[in-house]
């Protein structure tokens, strides 16, 4: 039997740690993580990511939306958890909310 050659994932930063233990210790489910500028690159580059398309008012969109209406594609972490930067945070510090 062949041996898996593929590479481990690279271990989680810290700050990746608080983050991940935040939002599961959480007990109302969070709607958006604002994150420093060094900890938002690790959590894009970490492929624990995907977009959703949202149209105005933050709504997720459903597919069912008019040609002339805006349907952006935003990321966010699981389902629905919105990832933002805040330059007022420190580099590798989160806010949830």
């Amino acid at each position: 039997m062949p041996s898996d050659t593929s590479p481990a994932p690279p271990a989680l930063s810290p700050a990746m740690q608080a983050l991940s233990e935040a939002i599961r210790a959480r007990s109302e489910k969070a709607r958006v993580v604002f994150c420093g500028f060094d900890l938002w690159l690790e959590v894009l580059g970490s492929g624990h990511t995907s977009t959703l398309d949202f149209r105005a008012g933050g709504i997720p969109a459903d597919g069912t939306e008019d040609e002339y209406t805006v349907v952006v594609p935003v990321v966010v972490i699981g389902k629905r958890i919105v990832v933002s930067f805040d330059p007022t945070l420190p580099a590798d510090a989160f806010e949830l909310r």
